[in-house]
């Protein structure tokens, strides 16, 4: 493994804060998008995580995506989750040395029980408040 590359577990929250990449194509640059972390064990997506920059509010005043960054993903390169994927976990997948290319993740209404304990949640980050947790 590239030894720039860091192996995230848990707190992707306060993680994707610190990886955060500014737009700058935007019309307004700012760091909004959908931050995509990959397994290290299958290479499928294992996380998503929406980071907000807080400029822009809903109308009942909640943080929102910006306008840019609502289509917006972002391949955490620099980062690896230890992990397989929850469908390669549960078995949904077919077993990794038999699988081409990694799999679109699908939620299985089965797809209940989380047999691993290290996975949260997916997470919407404001900037403002990922440096308090």
């Amino acid at each position: 493994m590239d030894s720039q590359v860091d192996i995230v577990k848990r707190y992707f929250y306060v993680d994707v804060a610190k990886r955060a990449v500014v737009n700058t194509s935007a019309k307004e640059p700012c760091v909004c998008g959908c931050y995509q972390y990959y397994s290290q064990r299958c290479g499928c997506l294992y996380k998503s995580v929406h980071l907000k920059c807080g400029k822009t509010k809903s109308s009942n005043g909640n943080v929102i995506l910006c306008r840019e960054g609502r289509r917006r993903k972002i391949r955490v390169e620099s980062a690896v989750v230890p992990f397989r994927c929850p469908l390669h976990r549960n078995g949904y997948a077919p077993p990794i040395t038999q699988q081409k290319e990694p799999h679109e993740h699908i939620k299985h209404e089965d797809d209940t029980h989380e047999d691993d304990t290290h996975e949260e949640e997916e997470h919407d980050v404001d900037v403002d408040d990922a440096d308090t947790h």
